[in-house]
């Protein structure tokens, strides 16, 4: 599917690698909490307009841009930047799902405001802050994850990235059609279908169900006193309804899914690796492993006594297993026989980060 066009060699070739930046910064402001990645990237010319990367850190303060008031808003950003030194050509600050829930005039005020704070102390760097859609995130993943595994630069066969985030979701696989955007990236262009839920991310959608007794462990407290059932077949009826009847999941991404191996990442990750699915994860082996640690006793997980990791979010799982089997297999319409998918954080020891993308396509 990847075409290598001579018009966008040729604008390539008129515009010298040069121009672009060696030092830039990437902020990911989402819905929980913002990452800022310092990259530090040189150009070769035989990776084909592609760069490599030198080397990236990372900096994470807790709590998304969208609930900073004006008056933390100084503290909040002089917190992610603490560790940036030096002078960086250029500074990508871009807001995700959380930024996308509020209303326009706060979103737009916000921005404004972070802008001139980064002006203001980075008066050399080329500045960008803006709230990216859902869209332009999953395609920013899909180039992270193919450019990290290879395929982008060796011209072979690609994989898709789904995206589970606080508060939206991602689907993103190359297919070329009526309704897939062009992504150019070194000296190639890609024809991606991206998809974006807005509304369906792990936290939104756990919200509205947290007094279903059904998408809970047996003898979990919900908020209404009532306790939890571990009724796994009965919380994917329920969020079926989500998926489908409040989103369409189905008519607007699994319909046209292609026999292709995914990446799974951030939420989806998270999960496998607590249901112990990490290395032979199936949309069947999901279903196994979510019934059966929804049936443990509330208490036996809590004291570790279930076999299961115990952390802050352990009482999510039941819910999140169910969520993320209905969405793969009724949602996205997504077969074992069709879809190899793999859980994963990180290829050749790199993290997955859409945050690559902005490097490895500017004009998107």
């Amino acid at each position: 599917m990847k075409k290598l066009t001579a018009a966008i060699s040729a604008a390539l070739l008129l515009s010298p690698l040069s121009a672009f930046a060696e030092n830039t910064l990437v902020i990911d402001a989402g819905s929980s909490g913002s990452r800022l990645y310092d990259y530090q990237y040189h150009y070769d010319t035989e990776r084909n307009g592609f760069p490599t990367i030198d080397s990236s850190d990372s900096t994470k303060v807790s709590g998304g841009i969208q609930d900073v008031s004006s008056t933390d808003l100084d503290a909040y950003l002089t917190e992610l930047f603490a560790n940036v030194s030096g002078s960086p050509e250029r500074i990508d600050f871009y807001s995700t799902a959380g930024m996308r829930l509020i209303s326009a005039p706060q979103r737009d005020e916000t921005n404004a405001s972070v802008k001139s704070w980064i002006e203001t102390r980075y008066p050399a760097a080329t500045v960008s802050v803006k709230t990216i859609s859902g869209q332009t995130e999953g395609a920013y993943a899909w180039l992270a994850a193919n450019y990290l595994n290879g395929a982008l630069e060796s011209e072979s066969e690609t994989k898709g990235i789904m995206d589970l985030g606080g508060a939206s979701t991602q689907i993103t696989f190359e297919q070329d059609g009526p309704d897939s955007i062009t992504v150019n990236s070194g000296n190639h262009s890609y024809q991606l279908s991206s998809t974006s839920f807005l509304g369906m991310g792990q936290d939104q959608a756990l919200g509205q169900f947290m007094n279903d007794p059904y998408c809970f462990p047996e003898g979990y407290t919900l908020p209404n006193g009532e306790l939890g059932n571990g009724g796994f077949d009965g919380c994917v009826e329920h969020t079926n309804k989500l998926i489908q009847k409040v989103h369409g999941v189905k008519s607007k991404v699994g319909l046209k899914m292609p026999v292709q191996d995914f990446y799974s990442i951030a939420g989806f990750y998270y999960t496998a690796g607590e249901l112990n699915l990490t290395d032979n994860f199936s949309i069947a082996n999901l279903a196994v492993e979510g019934k059966k640690f929804c049936k443990s006793d509330w208490n036996s997980l809590t004291d570790g006594s279930a076999g299961y990791a115990v952390n802050d979010y352990l009482y999510t799982y039941c819910f999140n297993a169910a969520y993320q089997y209905t969405l793969l297999s009724r949602g996205y319409q997504m077969t074992d026989a069709n879809n190899a998918i793999a859980p994963t954080k990180k290829i050749n020891d790199q993290s997955i980060s859409w945050t690559l993308g902005p490097i490895l396509s500017p004009t998107l």
